[in-house]
């Protein structure tokens, strides 16, 4: 994090961020985790996970000790259950969404409709990822990709204008980069300024498909080495990975950079696996 372009934030920032942000999720209803997350992080093995992404980053000139990786003390529970997962740039933590816990929390649903909102899920994840802990390995494995990439928070937002110029939430990096992925967030409305959105984003999906298809080579690796899960299970993400019409996570994010990987290497004269 940088308060300013160039200059990092002191490490006694990072503390007191650091003690805001678990103070705040501490004192949720379900806490930091969730049992169900809770229980699940402890049968992940990060010691292999760690190993993959090692493995990984040296393939590509990368030393494993310059890698954000995560463990478990900085993974929370996201309950909103708008996606699988997240990863937040600004406080460099994971949270994986407890799609049952969210389920149970919406009052305004019936117990019945709430059992079959959960059957449905679970089915779902069954279907495409071949069991529920093969869909939380690859959520989690995805956002830990996000992790490890290239990130920069820059700024604080201290203040917002309701005229001219319109900034985002105080407290928020005024522009974050996350991969390829770069965010503004804020509004500036001033001529010069090609920024007219606030949280224009740029290279949202191409950062999607990389990141998907790297945790999808690392999940099957994980699953395929630790051999705690059924064949057929394991069977059933890998047919997942590979098809273009599954619903696993950005398959037609994929398919355009597996396209561009052509275009690249046949003009470079390079291997696609390179």
């Amino acid at each position: 994090m940088f308060s300013a372009p160039g200059i990092p934030e002191s490490e006694e920032e990072s503390k007191e961020r650091d003690r805001e942000i678990f103070a705040v999720l501490a004192d949720r209803k379900s806490g930091i985790r969730s049992p169900e997350t809770q229980r699940f992080l402890e049968k992940v093995d990060f010691g292999l996970m760690r190993k993959i992404f090692a493995d990984i980053a040296q393939r590509c000139g990368i030393k494993p000790n310059q890698l954000n990786f995560l463990e478990k003390e900085r993974i929370a529970t996201d309950w909103s259950d708008m996606g699988a997962g997240r990863f937040d740039p600004k406080n460099n933590l994971i949270f994986i969404t407890d799609n049952e816990y969210a389920i149970r929390e919406r009052d305004y649903l019936s117990e019945d409709e709430r059992a079959k909102n959960i059957a449905t899920y679970k089915e779902q994840f069954i279907k495409f990822f071949g069991s529920e802990n093969i869909q939380l390995l690859a959520a989690l494995i995805h956002e830990e990709f996000h992790a490890v990439s290239r990130i920069i928070c820059i700024g604080t937002i201290t203040e917002s204008y309701d005229n001219d110029v319109f900034v985002g939430e105080t407290g928020d990096p005024k522009y974050s980069q996350v991969g390829l992925r770069r965010d503004f967030l804020f509004m500036d409305a001033s001529p010069e300024s090609p920024y007219k959105e606030r949280s224009a984003s740029v290279f949202h999906f191409l950062n999607e498909a990389v990141t998907e298809k790297l945790a999808c080579e690392a999940t099957l690796e994980y699953i395929q080495t630790e051999q705690k899960e059924d064949k057929n299970a394991i069977h059933t993400f890998e047919n997942s990975c590979k098809d273009p019409e599954s619903e696993i996570g950005y398959r037609v994010e994929i398919a355009l950079l597996d396209e561009i990987i052509r275009i690249v290497s046949e003009k470079a004269g390079i291997s696609q696996e390179t």
